[in-house]
């Protein structure tokens, strides 16, 4: 199609913006019958998001290809936008992997599949979409002050959400409300990502509901004490209190070596004093940090074909090496 010969709105289209001609271009080319198969490569690029979405459903919409292309025997689209992802015939969907030459095809075949896919598509960060990269799900305020401090320092670019529930009889109501906006939990891309945190002391059948509610049961975490006096940095109460075998709780205080402060001072001292690089308690580690921290890590890692944040780095700081040698043998000439 040469760009010569099209006129919009009396001028011509060399005029209009790259993405109305890339368009332009798809169009011409699937309304071509002397093609009855289209293979597209990356359909997305110059797009923006908007047009992106209008062209994947005029092109997705059966009546619509019926009309226009009813000479095409199949279009075949190899896309990095989620925007292209047919969510209505699943099968519709083949992922590419490749792992070192290997290449592999495989047709998604549940909503689960679907979900991972685009959550891979996104760049595996739910930070992307301006939600948060995992929801952790408290009983009381001192945790809630507690954890989400601790979190925010130690992973400081990582959105967490902590969300106090003032009991743990209010957790299923909580978890209700969330399955209300994502539908079934476990199958959804949170379904590894939410976690619940109760003490040793908790409702009787809690486990199990939450569970049946679609919540993983390694993601909830009860703790061996009932407190969450008994997670905090223990140097980091030495500082203050001296070297001690343990809290022990007496209703709304704590007491540390014949010390006795509420847990809301106590939970304001140890807040106020943490570093984020603290040694935490390994019930603390295992249980929660780990676990939560492998997850938020997750973008980092190679997974099969996808690029990794380490190998964007490699390739930069070779790119800024060649553009030195350049740079200096460019000096050497001039003088």
């Amino acid at each position: 199609m040469s760009q010569k010969y099209i006129n919009v709105d009396g001028y011509n289209i060399s005029f209009t913006s790259s993405g109305f001609r890339l368009v332009t271009t798809l169009l011409t080319s699937l309304l071509d019958t002397d093609y009855t198969r289209l293979l597209v490569d990356e359909p997305e690029l110059g797009l923006s998001p908007e047009i992106q979405g209008a062209f994947a459903d005029w092109l997705l919409d059966p009546a619509k290809r019926g009309s226009y292309l009813s000479h095409m025997a199949g279009v075949v689209l190899a896309t990095h936008s989620p925007v292209f992802l047919d969510r209505k015939d699943l099968q519709n969907n083949v992922v590419v992997d490749r792992l070192g030459s290997d290449i592999t095809l495989r047709r998604v075949v549940s909503i689960q599949e679907l979900n991972a896919l685009q959550f891979r598509l996104l760049g595996n960060r739910f930070e992307t979409m301006f939600l948060p990269s995992a929801i952790i799900l408290v009983e009381g305020k001192t945790d809630h002050a507690y954890l989400s401090r601790l979190i925010a320092l130690r992973r400081p670019r990582s959105t967490v959400s902590v969300i106090q529930t003032s009991g743990d009889g209010r957790m299923r109501e909580v978890l209700a409300i969330a399955r209300q906006m994502l539908g079934d939990i476990a199958r959804s891309p949170y379904a590894h990502r939410i976690f619940v945190v109760v003490d040793a002391r908790h409702g009787q059948g809690l486990i199990d509901a939450l569970v049946t509610m679609g919540l993983e049961r390694q993601n909830i975490i009860v703790w061996s004490n009932n407190g969450i006096e008994f997670v905090y940095p223990r140097t980091t109460i030495e500082q203050r209190f001296g070297q001690f075998a343990g809290p022990v709780l007496d209703d709304d205080r704590v007491v540390i070596n014949k010390h006795s402060v509420t847990k809301q001072e106590l939970n304001e001292y140890v807040v106020n004093s943490l570093r984020g690089d603290e040694e935490l308690p390994t019930e603390l580690m295992d249980k929660l940090i780990r676990p939560l921290e492998e997850l938020l890590f997750q973008p980092n890692i190679a997974i099969r074909g996808f690029i990794s944040l380490p190998l964007i780095e490699q390739a930069a700081n070779w790119t800024r090496s060649v553009l030195t040698v350049v740079t200096r043998n460019t000096q050497r000439s001039a003088m």
